[in-house]
């Protein structure tokens, strides 16, 4: 027995006396990245229970992995390029060349992280970890496991920009599960998404080797699929 007067209860119900309280958990659980139920958050970072399951080992790898990250930096980048200026970027991956006109105009702090990532050499030997034919390619995770941590050691605010959409193929934009949370990770898309407008920053777009990008092996962490492809490195180049 709860002890619960159910008349109370009911009538409370009724008359919406909690609508606020349970507006505000919501829009909480919305601002932290919160996609459902069961959620996990360690140290401020939520576990992407929709994207990896919640298999014990990979619960269990998540954690040790946000108590004892890979080496990372310990601050904002420095400023690598001129956001007056325009870049190109050729990913350079086991399939052959990607070519992404970089869009600083729209997104400066963003594309100098990348910029600054890619020069440093910090994707270098990464891997397509999750690949869709139908959706995105996603890269920008050191462990390769899709894990959406700030494996950089620092993390960059949205710069999304009304004039930039997913209305087109070939958009190449940074993945975070929570806003202003951008890092590393980034994905490029293999057709019009509309429903990702105004959600994540747009970066870039292909100008050459989207039929490389199509032909990357589909594949996603933990599963028994081809092997994913490799990065061999990013080079940055102005224009």
């Amino acid at each position: 027995e709860l002890g619960l007067d159910t008349e109370r209860f009911a009538q409370e119900l009724e008359d919406r006396v909690y609508k606020d309280k349970v507006d505000a958990d919501t829009q909480s659980a919305i601002e932290a990245g919160l996609g459902g139920t069961p959620s996990y958050i360690v140290n401020g970072i939520v576990y992407p229970t929709q994207q990896l399951g919640l298999a014990p080992a990979r619960i269990d790898t998540f954690i040790q992995l946000v108590m004892d990250p890979p080496d990372q930096y310990s601050d904002v980048p420095p400023q690598v390029i001129d956001p007056g200026k325009e870049y190109a970027a050729t990913m350079r991956t086991s399939k052959g060349d990607i070519v992404v006109e970089l869009l600083p105009g729209y997104a400066p702090v963003n594309v100098n992280s990348f910029a600054f990532l890619a020069q440093d050499g910090w994707y270098d030997g990464q891997t397509f970890f999750y690949v869709d034919p139908e959706f995105v390619a996603q890269s920008g995770d050191p462990t390769n496991n899709g894990f959406s941590l700030p494996f950089a050691g620092y993390t960059c605010g949205d710069e999304v920009s009304p004039d930039l959409t997913f209305d087109e193929a070939g958009m190449l934009a940074l993945y975070t599960p929570q806003p202003n949370g951008n890092n590393g990770q980034f994905f490029i898309t293999y057709a019009p998404l509309p429903d990702l407008n105004g959600k994540f920053t747009i970066i870039g777009r292909i100008t050459e080797g989207m039929e490389i990008a199509k032909s990357l092996n589909p594949t996603q962490p933990g599963a028994s699929q081809s092997p994913p492809d490799v990065i061999e490195t990013i080079l940055i180049e102005e224009q």
